[in-house]
């Protein structure tokens, strides 16, 4: 029942035995407001270098020294196009920075959601982490060969899987044409395909479990991470919206965090102009607290605080 005192801005519900009263927890919306320009500015942004220095299928637009040339140009590693390493990681950042936007909008002080916020920002931490594993500096390009089959692979059966119980048999047929063509790649290439092996690639591992058990809607997880039980009389329970500022900064952050580190190991994968991505995150990264230039340390290194 919609309580007649809660402000416009506050969402109140009232119940008797077993029913609930919420209400928004109050947050600095001049705060909030900066923290969430910080992730739209720069989704927006790799969203526009992208488009200006890189164009779909086409290899010929790689930095001729780059890594994703070099790939594309040698037999023993050139998958198709919509295969390579340099599209998968592509498309999962475009991915990225939709989920970017759409966290920023779920956290609109008017009408703060909050149980939402956190799926939101798992989707973004899964594949930003696909990402920095498949464009991991370190591995070779056999390496990210057999990567590019894993995932394609892990994909193709999940979609074979939704095909079956479609009773679609035209995209089951396609599936399994995808399957077929990732075994004769990976014999040919002589390599042995890799999917990845968890959440845990990139060191993002402990926020990846934290925001899944609410994106699997875990009911503990859920009241832990989104209620707080301020009063109980009887058969009343009063809870109230928990959402506030350092949960807040820390959906933003970790997120963040991880999505800058993918954009720039793509754009160094390619040969793209880091100076420009750069300028973009390091503002973005003095209003959220992240530690300077974040993008380039070890995984290992980044502390991993917990939400407020």
């Amino acid at each position: 029942m919609l309580q007649p005192d809660c402000a416009p801005s506050r969402r109140c519900y009232l119940a008797v035995a077993g029913q609930w009263r919420m209400s928004s927890a109050g947050i600095d919306q001049q705060k909030l407001g900066e923290m969430r320009h910080a992730v739209d500015v720069v989704a927006k942004m790799v969203g526009v270098l992208q488009g200006e220095s890189a164009q779909r299928y086409a290899p010929e637009n790689y930095a001729p020294q780059s890594r994703a040339a070099q790939a594309a140009a040698d037999e023993a590693t050139a998958l198709p196009p919509e295969w390579a390493a340099w599209f998968q990681s592509w498309t999962r950042i475009l991915s990225a920075a939709d989920h970017l936007f759409a966290l920023e909008r779920v956290l609109e002080p008017e009408a703060l959601l909050t149980f939402s916020p956190w799926t939101v920002a798992r989707a973004i931490l899964e594949a930003t982490e696909q990402v920095s594993w498949l464009l991991h500096p370190a591995i070779e390009e056999r390496v990210r060969t057999a990567r590019c089959l894993g995932l394609l692979r892990r994909d193709a059966k999940a979609q074979k899987r939704l095909a079956n119980a479609l009773r679609n048999e035209e995209l089951v047929g396609q599936c399994d044409e995808i399957l077929g063509g990732i075994r004769r790649l990976a014999k040919e290439f002589d390599v042995a395909v890799e999917e990845p092996k968890g959440p845990s690639t990139i060191g993002a591992s402990k926020d990846y479990h934290l925001l899944a058990g609410g994106f699997h809607q875990n009911q503990g997880i859920n009241e832990a991470l989104s209620l707080k039980k301020t009063t109980t009389s009887g058969s009343r329970n009063e809870y109230q919206v928990s959402l506030d500022e350092g949960q807040v900064r820390y959906l933003l952050r970790e997120p963040l965090r991880w999505f800058g580190i993918a954009s720039h190991r793509h754009f160094s994968y390619c040969g793209f102009d880091l100076a420009e991505l750069e300028a973009v995150l390091v503002p973005s990264t003095k209003v959220l607290g992240l530690p300077q230039r974040f993008w380039e340390q070890p995984a290992a290194e980044h502390e991993k605080p917990k939400p407020a």
